[in-house]
């Protein structure tokens, strides 16, 4: 081959291997080669402000706690309060059913999920000042809002104390959080309860402990900085942290509680307002989506922010 023709060759290369664009989310010179794509989880998530429930005038402090959904309803939980309340998503119609002190079976209800395949809502039931209910499991009819009975978690004789509870549907299995770990240890259950196997993460969790959800494929916390901010650690099912996600809510009233996802794409955020003012429900998204369709509906139905006052 003529040198000139073969120096034309070699600038011709050159160009091409300059010009040629590097994958997207990776820098060519600090990644080994056959690393996967980094997970597309957004930094911030985008959220709309969708509900309000205010406590008003009545002298009774209550705060939203745990919190689930199908799609059609949310239904939340309540500290200081003996009730759980169901919000149709569709009509903005709240019904709270209140129980009398003596009825109520829990003081505190940290977490909730909901079963399409048993059409129950389960939550997590304990008393903080009474270390024997930390294994409690509190059933609910999603419709009616009546209390069913109360399941008792234990694994070799040995009470599985929780505060974070979550059904995936994918695998027809529950995903518990245990208290006095950190945040680090997930207890994975079958369909009736019974322990599967236990996954820890490396590092103690410094922020609150809130509630948790599954998408079926990673585990999501949400987390509370002290009247600073809220977070979402996105977990793997082998206990590696993927993933923070900051919600950009740095109103120190506000503390996140919990996580909603349909099963359907959509995503919800429960946060209790402070000094016992009720709470808020956000739609929110946690990757990046050009599917605006569930907003525009929720949008189409809400108009405005609903707000109701107790």
């Amino acid at each position: 081959m003529p040198k000139r023709c073969f120096r034309r060759l070699l600038c011709l290369i050159a160009v091409l291997a300059l010009t040629l664009p590097t994958p997207a989310g990776r820098a060519a010179d600090d990644e080994p080669e056959g690393l996967m794509e980094p997970f597309p989880f957004l930094d911030t998530v985008f959220k709309q402000h969708l509900f309000t429930l205010e406590r008003g005038t009545s002298s009774i402090n209550f705060q939203m706690q745990g919190a689930c959904t199908d799609g059609r309803y949310i239904w939340a939980g309540w500290n200081y309060r003996c009730a759980i309340t169901r919000l149709d998503l569709t009509t903005w119609e709240m019904v709270t059913r209140e129980y009398s002190a003596e009825d109520w079976p829990y003081a505190h209800v940290n977490d909730m999920t909901y079963n399409p395949n048993t059409n129950l809502v389960y939550v997590v039931a304990y008393d903080p000042n009474d270390n024997s209910t930390r294994g409690d499991i509190g059933v609910f009819d999603p419709m009616t809002l009546e209390h069913i009975e109360t399941i008792h978690l234990s694994h070799d004789g040995a009470m599985i104390r929780i505060n974070g509870l979550a059904y995936d549907r994918a695998a027809d299995q529950y995903i518990v959080s245990l208290t006095a770990s950190n945040g680090r240890k997930f207890v994975f259950l079958d369909a009736d309860f019974q322990y599967l196997r236990t996954v820890s993460t490396a590092e103690n969790e410094p922020l609150v402990l809130q509630g948790i959800e599954t998408d079926g494929t990673y585990i999501y916390r949400a987390l509370w900085e002290l009247n600073v901010n809220n977070y979402i650690r996105v977990i793997d099912f082998e206990g590696n942290i993927v993933a923070t996600i900051d919600t950009d809510t740095t109103e120190s009233a506000l503390e996140l509680e919990d996580l909603m996802y349909d099963w359907n794409g959509n995503w919800y955020m429960n946060f209790a307002r402070d000094r016992g003012l009720g709470g808020e429900f956000y739609y929110t998204r946690l990757t990046p989506s050009h599917d605006n369709s569930q907003l525009e509906n929720l949008l189409g139905r809400l108009g405005t922010t609903v707000s109701l006052v107790m």
